[in-house]
Formats: C-alpha cells, structure tokens, sequence
C-alpha cells in the first residue's frame, strides 16, 4: 500500500508531504486538492503502464504562482515484505511545449535498482539482499522505462513495483455513463465506471468466484435482485438484471442510478481480496441513500483492517464524516487559496460534530 506520497509544483500543491494509513476519508471544502491528489495517482499510474510522459501532464498543471518548469513526485510503498521509494521530475519545455522526465528513480528496502536521468537508463541486478549495477544505456525522455521490462525475465523487485502501482485504482462514478453493452472484455475500470460492462464481463471469466459474492451480497441489499447476466446482441454482448417476480430480465441501463452504482460498488468490494485493489474512492455517496451505503462502508473498513489492504475515499456527507473524521480523518485546506496543507489534527469544537464544524467554515481557523 502507499505509505507516503510528495508532491511538489503540481496545481494546488507546493512541497506536499502526506502519509496514509490502510483506511483513510480525505475531508475539506471544495478546491482544496482531494481530488487533485487522485488525479495525480491516475497520471503515475497511467505513466507506469507505458503512457507518454505529453499524455500524462500538461503545462497547465505546473502551479500557478511558481514559477519552476518542473513537477516533482514521490511514492513510499509497501508490498508484502518489500519497501518501494520511487521518484520522478518531470520537466516542461516552454518553447517547444513539450515534458519529459528529468529524473526517475526506484530504491528497494533503501537500495537504488533503477535510475534515469541525463538520458541514461541505470539498472541494478539483485545478488541476495544486495544490488549491483547490471546495464547502462540510453533511452527515450518521453516515457518510462519501468513499464518495458519483461515480466518474468527483467529485474523483479522492478517488476513487483510495477504489478503493485497497477493495483491502484481510481473511481468517480458516473452511473449515467455506465454502457450496458459489452463488445471486448476489459480488466480494469475506468474511473467513471463507464466499462462496467466490459470489466464485469472480464470477471465473470477470470474471476467467477468474486461474481459470487457480489451476487450473495446484491441480493441482501436491492430488493428482488437475482443476478447479472450477459445477452447477446449482434457485435455485443448486453449486460442484464434478472429480478424476482419480473417477467423479464432488465436491462442494465434500466435500473436507477442508484441501484447501478450499489452494483459497481460492491464489485470493487469484493474484488480486494483476490485482485489486490487500493481502492481511492471520489465521494462513493454520491446517488446511493445512506442505508445503503454505511454497511458497504463498514465493509470497506473492516476488509481495511487485513494487512496490505488499502482505501482512501473523499467524503462531503456528515453521515459518513462524523464516524469517521476522528479515527481516519485527513483535513485539506488552502489558506489564502495558497498551497494544500494536510492535518490528521481534526478541529474539534465543542458541542459540535465533525460535519458542523465543517459546514460553519470553523475548521479553517
């Protein structure tokens, strides 16, 4: 899991330094960079799974009052019995409009394996619990060469890093943009939930015995439902709810958005144990009622609990902050509309919840 994250002349943030715990609820107003922290995940993550450095960042995201051409990011992060340190510089070209890495570098429980800089690849091979320096060439600014390596055949606390940046997973859903039909099966989600379709597909195949449990765990929470299935369609495959008591199944795009996002929520659930997701979560509230949204979340927080689970979620609603900003608590907040800072020191004002205090604007003092 992330242990640690630096960001440094990235939109809102200027020298940002934050640790999480395995279960954590970013809090704070509108503006003040919880989301922007996803966002930066996403792009290291899409990075690091072979995206052009162009097609991860733009000059529009260097901070406004700064006036360095340089983004600069780190990661601590524990998989299994390994500690993972990586490091990246990414540099804008004004004139030409163009990024590439200045800097990337990997250190292994405290040992470099991997650097880049000044054009040059540095690779280190693993003798034991030691490393040693194995191949030097040059290679191509505009991307990563962490994603290349040969699974199986290159450096493996390289490609352990990489299998665990992979597990990050980023999600806004967006019920109403959730396609019902499926022509390819995807294995991932995207951030909106829009190949719901396609993942569910993928997991139907690969993973039969996570659809299972998402199909034991709907049932206790949408009335009548049954189970999904898949009819044909011409090219694609249409994903359909088969309910108790109605004479036909529905299609996917015919339950609320509600009921749709109840759906996506729960398969993510029970595709932490044996996908390995760190689930970063943008207000999973959002369309679901309260009922039905506190016993996923204290589902969420008691799978927490395992060791190497992870989730981070933001939050506006007082239901969920109130039982939760005390114990998991992260406050953002931006000063002047100046830098982010970060605080587990939640305000606390007596005779008030965490949610009022909140909502009077008390926090900021």
């Amino acid at each position: 899991m992330i242990t640690k994250i630096y960001i440094d002349n990235f939109r809102c943030f200027t020298n940002f330094e934050l640790e999480l715990d395995s279960f954590n609820l970013l809090l704070g107003a509108n503006g003040t960079g919880k989301s922007t922290l996803f966002d930066v995940l996403s792009r290291m993550r899409d990075l690091l799974a072979g995206a052009r450095v162009g097609q991860c960042f733009s000059s529009t995201d260097l901070t406004a009052w700064d006036t360095r051409k340089t983004h600069d990011f780190a990661i601590d992060l524990s998989a299994e019995d390994d500690e993972f340190n990586y490091r990246l510089r990414i540099e804008h070209d004004p004139e030409s409009r163009t990024r590439r890495i200045a800097k990337e570098g990997l250190s292994w429980n405290s040992q470099t394996i991997y650097n880049f800089e000044n054009g040059e690849v540095q690779l280190y091979g693993v003798a034991g619990s030691s490393t040693v320096r194995e191949a030097k060439f040059p290679f191509d600014a505009t991307q990563s060469f962490i994603p290349l390596l040969p699974e199986g055949q290159g450096i493996q606390p390289v490609c352990r890093f990489r299998r665990a940046v992979y597990q990050w997973l980023h999600v806004r859903l967006v019920p109403a943009h959730i396609v019902a039909s499926s022509k390819e099966e995807s294995s991932i989600i995207d951030p909106e939930g829009a190949n719901f379709s396609s993942w569910y597909r993928h997991l139907t195949q690969a993973q039969p015995e996570v659809i299972a449990e998402v199909t034991g765990a709907l049932q206790e929470v949408i009335p009548g439902f049954q189970h999904l299935r898949f009819a044909p369609g011409g090219e694609a495959k249409w994903l359909e709810v088969v309910l108790e008591k109605a004479r036909s199944p529905l299609a996917f795009f015919q339950l609320s958005d509600g009921q749709r996002a109840l759906i996506v929520l729960y398969t993510l659930l029970h595709s932490v144990p044996s996908l390995g997701y760190k689930l970063f979560i943008d207000e999973p509230d959002n369309y679901v009622c309260l009922r039905e949204i506190q016993p996923w979340l204290l589902k969420l927080e008691d799978l927490c609990s395992e060791a190497g689970r992870q989730a981070v979620l933001i939050s506006h609603h007082p239901e969920i902050i109130n039982p939760l900003a005390k114990e998991h608590g992260i406050w953002f907040s931006r000063p002047d509309n100046g830098p982010v800072r970060a605080s587990r020191d939640y305000p606390v004002v007596d005779g008030l919840t965490a949610a009022e205090t909140m909502a009077r604007g008390w926090d900021d003092e």
